[in-house]
């Protein structure tokens, strides 16, 4: 009888051992039913998602000035996250001064779900860029779109404040944005004081820079080194209200002032102090390229002193006390005395591989060409919407 006993219970455990097992087969097949159902919906999203978005693109690239559609489209690729493309498309609508379009832009740059680089760069505008060409010697504008950081200036000087934005064709539907900077003279400044006039003096003072660097270079050459230096072009431009600011191309790296215009060397780097030597030594002593600063070799803000009685290069421009204050600071580098920089002048001085340097005509052109005129164009343009 016992014996009867363990074999019924032996049999009773192996067929709920039996129940388990099927009942776990099954759960999983319900489990992995509803994955697959889950993957099935997920990919049918997706390529619905897609689809609706050709559909889109298509009917904005048939109709681009409908502001009606962009917003549309703009608000669609927002709700499935592809934030990115969605601002682009509200700053395409924005060239048609869509108050709906600035407004939901503002909505996608607070919006907590957006990527923190959409989140920082909140207030867009529409503007005038004024370029100045050095092969034709003309001014050309281009209608762009501003989308500025928001927060307080990233750096201020004794004369200018700087803000970063980012700057795009209008014209163009999926037009990339760059990464610029702006510089306005600021309150420290007096910039109460400020003429449009000031802003074009400063691309005139990049070009002059430019020049610099390019007989520097040749002259470099010609001596067997194989370093280049350069100055970014700098821009004008109006913004609402007409009012102007420089521009500029963003320098990714670590920036670096060498020298300013009070005669302080701030760096061992022996090119850009050989520069603001080379300048003085090319031109007899008329002028002299300081302020150096930049990134690697590549410069910006420039300022010149200038010994000519009718000549200034604007606020920073000390003249012949600028120049003494510099050689007061600066000890010849070796830069210096492959270039005899470091020699008396004689009458086999170096000499200037173009003309321009050679009289104020040269200079008097340039500032009648880049400011004169570029301020004419300047006022002369449409107000910005």
């Amino acid at each position: 009888m016992a014996n009867r006993n363990v074999e019924i219970m032996l049999f009773t455990s192996y067929l709920l051992a039996i129940l388990q097992i099927s009942s776990g087969f099954i759960q999983g097949i319900r489990i992995d039913g509803r994955c697959h159902r889950k993957a099935v919906v997920t990919t049918c999203n997706l390529h619905r998602d897609n689809e609706k978005e050709l559909w889109y693109e298509e009917r904005v690239s048939q109709n681009p000035s409908n502001v009606e559609n962009l917003i549309k489209f703009a608000h669609f690729l927002q709700g499935i996250g592809k934030y990115d493309r969605a601002a682009k498309i509200y700053s395409t609508a924005l060239q048609f001064d869509s108050e709906e379009a600035r407004r939901q832009s503002h909505i996608l740059a607070s919006n907590k779900n957006a990527p923190r680089e959409i989140q920082s760069w909140k207030k867009t505008e529409t503007a005038t860029e004024f370029q100045y060409d050095t092969l034709s010697e003309q001014w050309t504008e281009f209608k762009v779109l501003l989308r500025w950081e928001s927060g307080k200036p990233y750096a201020v000087g004794g004369q200018r404040e700087c803000k970063r934005l980012k700057i795009s064709d209008l014209k163009a539907l999926n037009a990339s944005e760059s990464d610029h900077v702006a510089k306005s003279f600021s309150m420290a400044g007096s910039s109460s004081n400020v003429d449009v006039k000031d802003y074009f003096q400063e691309v005139l003072q990049q070009h002059v820079a430019q020049r610099f660097a390019d007989e520097f270079n040749w002259h470099l050459e010609r001596a067997g080194i194989q370093q280049t230096v350069s100055f970014l072009p700098v821009h004008v431009l109006k913004t609402r209200g007409g009012g102007a600011t420089n521009v500029e191309a963003f320098l990714e790296g670590e920036y670096t002032k060498h020298n300013d215009n009070y005669g302080n060397i701030l760096t061992e780097d022996v090119f850009p102090h050989a520069l603001s030597h080379f300048s003085w030594r090319i031109t007899r002593g008329r002028l002299m390229l300081c302020d150096i600063q930049g990134v690697n070799r590549v410069y910006t803000d420039a300022q010149i002193h200038s010994n000519v009685t009718s000549w200034s290069f604007g606020r920073g421009d000390y003249g012949e006390f600028g120049m003494e204050k510099f050689f007061a600071s600066h000890e010849c580098n070796e830069i210096c005395r492959l270039l005899k920089l470091d020699q008396a002048h004689t009458s086999e001085d170096l000499q200037a591989q173009r003309s321009f340097f050679s009289s104020d005509e040269g200079l008097q052109a340039a500032f009648d060409t880049i400011v004169l005129r570029g301020v004419e164009t300047f006022q002369r343009s449409d107000p910005v919407a």
